[in-house]
């Protein structure tokens, strides 16, 4: 069995206005490798890079890396979008006024599409046969997304962590 022993840089930060306390742990494991660690009451997201420029602290990197990219590896293998399910409604209504307007489906038609879209469900699945109807063979995607709740709360946590690490940085370089 090999132990090995590293110095792991822990920062606490608090006080910002509409988010909870969160932890941000850095470990540097030599030349442009690093791990960070982000925590809080909800959240835990961690992530290596083994590749990040031989002039780089894990620090550096985050600070310098676009937040897509770190939101596309923090969020890796999990949704970031979903459907936006109360705006599934008026989107499919508004298509039908369309249709209707540039004649691709007759008044009846309108009617019966606009009278089922009425009384649509919160589950899209249930309403596929409605949906093709009125969007086509790929519905599904026409359908509005919105961010999950996690994608939101992990472009939070990327926003905090980025400022807590700069107000560090120049802290130790003013």
């Amino acid at each position: 069995m090999r132990l090995e022993i590293s110095t792991i840089q822990k920062i606490a930060v608090s006080g910002i206005d509409g988010a909870d306390p969160f932890s941000i742990y850095l470990e540097d494991f030599g030349p442009g490798q690093g791990k960070i660690t982000i925590t809080s009451f909800d959240l835990a997201l961690s992530r290596y890079w083994s590749h990040m420029g031989q002039q780089h602290t894990i620090s550096s990197f985050f600070l310098k890396a676009s937040d897509g990219y770190l939101l596309s590896k923090l969020m890796q293998g999990e949704e970031m979008r979903e459907v936006a399910i109360d705006l599934v409604q008026e989107k499919t209504i508004t298509e039908i006024i369309a249709l209707r307007r540039q004649g691709s489906i007759t008044r009846d038609k309108a009617r019966e599409l606009y009278d089922d879209a009425q009384r649509m469900g919160s589950d899209v699945r249930d309403e596929a046969e409605l949906l093709y109807a009125v969007f086509g063979d790929d519905w599904y995607y026409s359908l509005p997304m919105r961010e999950t709740h996690k994608c939101l709360q992990v472009i939070d946590a990327i926003k905090h962590t980025k400022a807590a690490l700069a107000k560090l940085a120049q802290e130790k370089n003013p």
